[in-house]
């Protein structure tokens, strides 16, 4: 920090962003005005000012300025990465969280709509009160008070969850705008592997992450296992992109009852089918409160910055550059190297199997207005097999 002496009638700019200090050593109170400003401001950026009423007040804090006393005008929570897991919704919630008017919610992955649901044992006809239960997740106090402040979660299991968590997500949130990150799907399956068979962390972490459950499994084990269950269910890609696959939420996603493991070791290679999973959130939530993207959309500074441009005008929020370079600068969350390579032949048996639904969910985004080419960035592209399919 540099020392300035100031003199009486001059004027200083203070970035207010930086560590400062002003002292006065007069007998005389001094006054000081901060002024805060937008660069490139217009309609979007600085919106229409406020008029206040005879007897109302502001609010203000470093991050908003409201009319104290005024309802809210987003719900809690606002917006919701429901999934894939292992595709990144830790980036991209940890940059959501960096736009200024974003709250972090006390609990990233509360898990209330699948594992924690109704704790309290609420009447379930009582919307209130399990928005209630819910809203415990989140800074309540302060989202109220400050009604332009926006929360958010992100439970990546609440994708494979299927009709029974989106029904209770429109039930809770019907406005809520909801992200969904996508990733190569083998990809996608060997990673969530070795997230659960990492023996590193502490007992509480392995126990969620279902450690115990793949401690003596290779992946090619698992892989097998889980297609074994998928056969069993009857679950294949013809008719997906077209309507609800009955097979897949009957027969997969809900072979575990009611009560989903309260773990993430299950559903490897399941949790790679898109198409199957997005239907039940489609019958639920009009295609415009749904945004899909994939990983490799935020793989460069360049992508996370125009990417991540995107989701803040999805979810509501105003442009913000300094957000935005944040963005670009912020790296992959939660990423763990890659040790050991995947088992060749497992690689293709889990390729030829997606084929089919990968096909469908290109056909299944063309539908609802999510341009399919974003699957074709960086390292997840089509093969030719699913480029003939989704032509058809």
């Amino acid at each position: 920090m540099s020392r300035v002496e100031t003199q009486p009638g001059l004027v200083f700019e203070l970035n207010n962003a930086s560590k400062h200090t002003v002292y006065n050593g007069w007998d005389r109170p001094r006054i000081h005005l901060i002024l805060d400003y937008v660069d490139e401001a217009d309609a979007v950026s600085l919106p229409e000012p406020t008029v206040l009423a005879p007897g109302q007040r502001l609010r203000q804090t470093r991050r908003t300025i409201d009319v104290e006393g005024a309802p809210r005008r987003f719900s809690i929570p606002h917006f919701c990465i429901i999934g894939a897991q292992k595709a990144g919704t830790t980036s991209m919630y940890d940059m959501l969280c960096l736009h200024p008017l974003v709250v972090p919610a006390q609990r990233k992955e509360p898990h209330f709509l699948d594992w924690r649901w109704n704790l309290e044992k609420a009447d379930e006809s009582d919307t209130e009160a399990l928005r209630q239960q819910w809203a415990q997740y989140f800074d309540a106090a302060q989202l109220t008070e400050c009604p332009s402040l926006m929360t958010g979660e992100a439970t990546p299991s609440y994708l494979l969850g299927g009709e029974l968590v989106a029904t209770r997500m429109a039930k809770l949130a019907p406005d809520a705008r909801l992200v969904v990150i996508l990733r190569e799907p083998v990809e996608r399956a060997y990673s969530h592997y070795r997230m659960c068979a990492d023996t590193r962390g502490s007992a509480q972490q392995l126990a969620n992450r279902g450690h115990e459950h793949v401690r003596d499994k290779d992946f090619s084990r698992v892989v097998a296992e889980d297609l074994a269950a998928l056969e069993a269910a009857a679950v294949d890609a013809r008719g997906v992109a077209d309507g609800p696959s009955a097979a897949f939420e009957q027969g997969y996603c809900h072979r575990f009852g009611d009560q989903q493991p309260t773990h993430g070791a299950h559903s490897f290679v399941g949790r790679g089918l898109y198409a199957a999973q997005l239907w039940p959130w489609l019958r639920h939530f009009p295609a415009e409160q749904l945004l899909v993207i994939t990983l490799d959309q935020l793989a460069t500074p360049e992508g996370a910055r125009e990417t991540m441009a995107r989701v803040f005008e999805f979810v509501g929020l105003p442009r913000s550059a300094a957000a935005a370079e944040a963005c670009a600068a912020n790296s992959r969350s939660n990423a763990r190297p890659t040790e050991t390579p995947m088992d060749r032949a497992t690689e293709q048996q889990l390729r030829q199997f997606y084929e089919p639904h990968n096909a469908a969910l290109q056909a299944l985004l063309a539908k609802t207005g999510h341009h399919p080419a974003a699957l074709a960035v960086g390292a997840w592209r089509p093969t030719e097999a699913e480029a003939v399919a989704a032509a058809k």
